[in-house]
Order: structure tokens, then C-alpha cells, then sequence
């Protein structure tokens, strides 16, 4: 399998509008994959992305992570052309895996975007894919021909690698089409290479703000204060009864179960005086623990 890799392409017009519109995003909370750190913005070629021929990189994660943004050090396609691109998020078998289709089997491709390629000089471009991953092994990967994107793009070879990476490329020109990996050495480079980019957050299933895996009370309702655990003050200290099990002894023994916890709340500067307060009095006012 030939690999397409554009020549350079000069237009400094538009070098300015472009260094502003593609101008580098906050760091997220982590960085879950990173080819490379990014090289010089460059009127240079690189590897083409097109509707025959996809580029990628594999990435494993140990825990649930919700995915933010992916991206890449990306510039124009053959002769100059741009338009839009898809960053495809793919579940693969194991770490060493390819997508079973080809391109992809049903099912596996677990979330896509968009990305508008810049045209003229490089840029790198990181655009939001929010999708929640379980622990497992992933391949990123920029196409297109599918999922609404009908344009072309190059990933630059100009990036200075933080390791050695393999890149899994599919190029539907093969007899038959097929997945092939790709060392850092088969574009031309030791030590530069492309870049590409997944950022995300530990995922938190009910938006309480702490972690999946360190939340002990899943499915707390929206908007409800928490604990350091995940645990609301209805999760700690339920109407039905404790959380050890059985039933409230009496309404008395809830609300002072209550009472304890706001308290703690307040310590902890979870909650105000006035909250714990209106929080004590509607257990008192409420029907737990009555025989």
C-alpha cells in the first residue's frame, strides 16, 4: 500500500485569519492521547486524509473517561482543498486491534464530529466530541466518505514525537481494502511525526461532580449538594430507612439521623446555616420513620 502524501502548498494570504480562527483551546482536564507535541504551523503537506484512505491512533484507558475534545496538527488537502473532515471515535478488540469493518463493522464506531481543515497554513485543531468511554481499548481516527464529511485534509509529518507511535491507516484502494499499521519511520522521520490528540475528564454519570470511580452514591439527583463521596444527604440518610438496612425505629430517630448529616454538611462548608435548617425542619415535617 502507497501512502498519498501531498507536496507543499503555499498561500500566505490567509495566514493570519487562520492562526486566529485555529488558535490553540484550554488544556483539558487530561491528556488521554498525544502523538506528538505540536510542531511549527507550516504552507506544508503531510498525510493525506480522504475518502480512500484514513489515518489513526489506538489509546487505552483504565477507568471511565468522558471524552471532550479531539483534534490534531492539521492543513489542507491534494492541491490545496480543505472543506470538512470526520474525527471518529472506533471501539477496538484489544490494544493491538483493528476496527473489524472496513472501514468499520456496525456498532463499533461510538461517536464522530466534524472538523473544518485549515486551508494554506497549519493550524492545530481541537474541536469537542463529548462521549463517556469505559476502560478499554480505542482508535481515534480522521476520515472521509462517511458520517457527513465531504472533504479532504493532511496530518503534517513536522511534529516532534513523544514516543513511537504506530498509526493503524485504512485505504480502501488496497485488493482488497484493509488496515495496515504504520511505524513513525514509514513517514520519512525518526523523531517528528504526526499529531494527533484526545482530551477528556474522569467520567461522572450523574453530574454531581465527583468521579464515577470514586463516586459511592451513583444517580444522585441533579442539582443535589454532595459529599467528598458523591453522596447527597437523601442518599446518606434515606426516608425508608437506614442505609445498613431495615426501617426507621421512629420519625424521631430520622430526623435526628438528618440533623447529623447537615450538620456535617455545614462543617464541611457544603451548606449554609440556613440551608441545614430548612433541611432539618422538612424532615421533621416529613412522614419517615412515623409508624
Amino acid at each position: 500500500m502507497k501512502l498519498q502524501i501531498n507536496s507543499k502548498i503555499i498561500d500566505r494570504v490567509l495566514c493570519a485569519a487562520l492562526v486566529t480562527l485555529y488558535s490553540t483551546f484550554a488544556k483539558a482536564d487530561t491528556v488521554i492521547l498525544e502523538t506528538a507535541s505540536m510542531g511549527s504551523p507550516c504552507n506544508c503537506g503531510g498525510i493525506a486524509i480522504l475518502s480512500s484512505q484514513f489515518l489513526g491512533s489506538r489509546f487505552h484507558i483504565e477507568e471511565a473517561m468522558t471524552i471532550t475534545r479531539v483534534g490534531g496538527h492539521l492543513t489542507s488537502g491534494q492541491n490545496g482543498t480543505g472543506g470538512e473532515i470526520f474525527a471518529a471515535i472506533v471501539q477496538l478488540a484489544g490494544p493491538d486491534a483493528f476496527p473489524t469493518g472496513l472501514p468499520f463493522a456496525p456498532g463499533e464506531v461510538l461517536a464522530t464530529t466534524l472538523i473544518i481543515v485549515p486551508v494554506g497554513l497549519s493550524a492545530d485543531v481541537l474541536v469537542p466530541l463529548p462521549v463517556t468511554l469505559q476502560p478499554g481499548d480505542y482508535l481515534l481516527v480522521f476520515g472521509s466518505g462517511l458520517f457527513g464529511a465531504t472533504g479532504e485534509g493532511s496530518l503534517t509529518t513536522v511534529n516532534p514525537a513523544l514516543s513511537e507511535p504506530v498509526f493503524p491507516v485504512y485505504n480502501a484502494n488496497n485488493s482488497p481494502p484493509s488496515w495496515v499499521d504504520y511505524p513513525i519511520t514509514a513517514f520519512g522521520q525518526t523523531n517528528r511525526t504526526l499529531r494527533l490528540v484526545v482530551e477528556g475528564v474522569q467520567a461522572d454519570g450523574d453530574g454531581d461532580g465527583v468521579p464515577d470511580v470514586s463516586d459511592s452514591c451513583p444517580g444522585t439527583l441533579k442539582g443535589a449538594v454532595v459529599d467528598a463521596n458523591g453522596c447527597s444527604i437523601d442518599q446518606l440518610v434515606p426516608c425508608d430507612g437506614p442505609v445498613s438496612g431495615g426501617i426507621w425505629s421512629s420519625h424521631g430517630t430520622y430526623v435526628s439521623a438528618v440533623s447529623e448529616t447537615a450538620e456535617q454538611f455545614l462543617t464541611d462548608g457544603r451548606i449554609t446555616e440556613d440551608q441545614k435548617n430548612a433541611i432539618i425542619q422538612a424532615a421533621a415535617q416529613s412522614s419517615c420513620g412515623r409508624k
